[in-house]
């Protein structure tokens, strides 16, 4: 076991965070695709997915992942324990929580 650190002082690249959003005609796509996918036999779920994520912005396994006991509806907020950043407390849209009650209706 080495007791110096050999990358000491060498500097970590930033995340690349991205700020990029959806223009109005990607967003209109992807709601044709939505729509399409309804009607094409698509599993309701992944449909539910697509949907959700178009309105929360979430990561495709943020909401993959998402577990009933971390949704609180009363209150519109998600606690998710497992996220990229650690645990977060998450905001919901009342279209959000439209798209989860859909779900466990």
């Amino acid at each position: 076991m080495r007791i110096d650190n050999p990358v000491r002082g060498v500097e970590r690249f930033a995340d690349g965070q991205r700020l990029r959003r959806l223009s109005e005609d990607e967003y209109s796509a992807a709601g044709r695709a939505i729509q399409r996918a309804t009607t094409g036999g698509v599993w309701p779920a992944a449909i539910a997915a697509a949907r959700f994520i178009a309105v929360t912005g979430w990561r495709t396994g943020e909401v993959v992942g998402l577990r009933r006991s971390e949704i609180d509806l009363p209150r519109r907020t998600a606690l998710l324990g497992d996220t990229k950043t650690g645990q977060s407390m998450r905001p919901l849209s009342h279209a959000a929580c439209d798209i989860l009650r859909e779900l466990v209706s």
